[in-house]
């Protein structure tokens, strides 16, 4: 999750010292338990900034400088507690490491082994522009602002909704939705008046996007109710579709050709390196059918000394399609071969590179170590959010369930038997049979077992399965099986592993209400999308004071004076945008 460096601002008057402590050491700014922060360490993590994150640093706030420093030591903090619980030597971030380190030797082999790119002409600039224009389109983009009341425990919702159909009037008498939000939301982006991006679709809920794409500029929406409160939406802008200028694209385009030359290099390259002969490297048929083995230990990928089994590979999917938009459905097809391939890719690298002698660079190196601490870091973080849901949120969380029950249900689960054909000189035929098929009652049809003594394929039964699993192997399959009862076939389909499917329901277990400690993990990632920043806020705190951090004001504003600060941004008089 999100960690807004202004939280920590507000636990300062608790964290830091009173007047009567005894003065810190000369060059240090704050000190808590085991260590200190100097004016140089300020001046190195302002330095680590980007150049956008720079511009919050003025000698006229010193708010974000405390933030910093504030950060600087929980970080630390967090850190030498992660090691002393022995979070370094976890498996599976031992596993990541060991992941991160054979990609890193992986690249640097294919480097050593890649000649110079050339740089590419004006004109193959310009022709790979034009084979991108569609794909370069620029989405319709709205610049969203909200307002949120959250339901507390006894409130009546209607009240909340008869609240924001007043702030709506208003606003649309003349009122700035920007300015009442930040006086009066519930949300965290009531500290950006309201502002919470923009917006393209995809990015949001489809019950959220629906509401924002229907409505005109500077028109607030209807209050929205959902299970957590009442939400108000409102578009400042909207910004039309729109194909860039090549002027506008060069850049784009010109990376796009050289990353195309350089991905046909590695290519090239990557088939000339043998694997060892005991290696298992199944095609994508094979994988679609491991894939779908309910065995979460079956081996998907052995070369030399690496292999990996189905639970670890599905681990890598599910992350790879969460980077994905939830409207690119055909990239989240392809998910599982990039991924495969990937894999497959860096250990034949690897191994070459092992077999050859090569070690990491000490920037390499450091780079793996920084990465693993982030993860171990985070990891320390979640369990501290854990333990203040357990402690002192505990029956804030549990009322959360309460109000919102009906919203935690254990999973559909769907008991299916599948027909396979093969894609042959006989697949329009068998298409249009299996349609009438489907299309014939129950009692009617032949079974899927009498189709199959009489024109052939592989009949199997994929014992109880849940949507998200199926999503996850086959997402046709799963939208077909989501509408089908029991003794209803699906369509035939045509599958990415080149074959053509129909399949039957046998059973369906529909969803149940789960009791608190069965839907815990469920109930805990939606009370944090509401409430993550005040527990956060209460670690944080929590931290800070058991660290004894104190922070001597005054030197903060003399190193401020002294630091190299890039010029203040010139005010903005607009309501609307001065939260942006």
């Amino acid at each position: 999750m999100n960690h807004p460096q202004l939280l920590v601002a507000t636990v300062l008057l608790v964290a830091c010292g009173t007047p009567s402590e005894k003065p810190l050491p000369a060059d240090v700014l704050a000190e808590y338990r085991g260590g200190v922060v100097s004016a140089a360490d300020l001046d190195n993590a302002v330095l680590s900034l980007t150049k956008p994150e720079q511009l919050a640093f003025t000698r006229e706030n010193l708010e974000p400088f405390r933030d910093l420093v504030s950060n600087l030591v929980l970080e630390r903090v967090l850190r030498a507690e992660a090691l002393n619980l022995g979070l370094d030597h976890a498996p599976d971030l031992i596993e990541q490491k060991e992941g991160l380190r054979r990609q890193a030797l992986a690249r640097a082999y294919v480097d050593k082994h890649l000649p110079p790119l050339n740089e590419p002409t004006e004109d193959e600039i310009r022709e790979a522009f034009e084979d991108l224009a569609e794909t370069l389109t620029q989405p319709e983009t709205r610049s969203v602002f909200h307002l949120f009341r959250r339901r507390a425990a006894g409130t009546d919702v209607a009240d909340l909704v008869a609240e924001l159909e007043e702030i709506r009037q208003r606003v649309l008498e003349g009122e700035s939705f920007a300015l009442i939000a930040a006086a009066s939301s519930d949300s965290e982006s009531r500290h950006q008046e309201g502002y919470i991006g923009d917006i393209v679709r995809g990015k949001l809920p489809a019950q959220l996007e629906q509401v924002i794409f229907a409505l005109e500029e500077k028109v607030p929406s209807a209050p929205l109710v959902t299970g957590d409160g009442v939400h108000l939406f409102y578009i400042e802008a909207i910004a039309p579709a729109r194909i860039p200028e090549f002027s506008e694209a060069r850049s784009l385009a010109r990376s796009h050709l050289l990353a195309s030359r350089r991905s046909a290099e590695v290519q090239a390259l990557l088939d000339t390196l043998d694997v060892p002969a005991d290696s298992f490297i199944p095609d994508q048929v094979g994988l679609d059918a491991l894939m779908r083995n309910a065995d979460p230990e079956t081996l998907v990928l052995r070369i030399g000394d690496f292999q990996i089994q189905l639970r670890a590979f599905n681990a890598l999917v599910a992350h790879e399609r969460s980077q994905l938009s939830t409207s690119n459905k055909q990239a989240s097809l392809q998910v599982p071969w990039h991924v495969f391939e990937a894999l497959v890719y860096r250990e034949k690298a690897y191994s070459a590179a092992a077999e050859a002698g090569d070690t990491l660079s000490e920037a390499a190196t450091k780079e793996i170590a920084t990465t693993t601490n982030a993860v171990m870091i985070e990891r320390y973080r979640g369990q501290l959010m854990n333990a203040a849901l357990r402690g002192d949120f505990a029956r804030e969380l549990e009322t959360f369930f309460q109000e919102n029950r009906n919203r935690f249900t254990s999973p559909l689960q769907l008991q299916l038997r599948r027909l396979t054909l093969p894609l042959d000189g006989q697949a329009e035929e068998n298409m249009a049979m299996l349609e009438a098929l489907a299309a014939s009652p129950a009692n009617e049809r032949e079974t899927l077992e009498q189709v199959q003594a009489r024109i052939g394929g592989e009949l199997q039964l994929t014992g109880w399965q849940s949507i998200e699993r199926l999503v996850a192997a086959e997402p046709k399959m799963a939208r077909f099986a989501s509408r089908l009862q029991p003794g209803e076939l699906s369509p035939p389909y045509r599958t990415v592993r080149g074959t053509l499917d129909v399949f039957e329901m046998l059973a369906r277990r529909e969803p149940e209400p789960l009791e608190f400690d069965q839907a815990r993990p469920a109930v805990t990632e939606a009370f944090l999308r509401v409430r993550g920043p005040e527990v956060y806020q209460h670690v944080v705190a929590a931290q800070l004071a058991a660290a004894e951090f104190r922070l001597d004001e005054e030197r903060l504003a003399t190193a401020v004076e002294d630091l190299s600060l890039p010029p203040a941004k010139a005010p903005v008089s607009d309501g609307h945008s001065s939260g942006l």
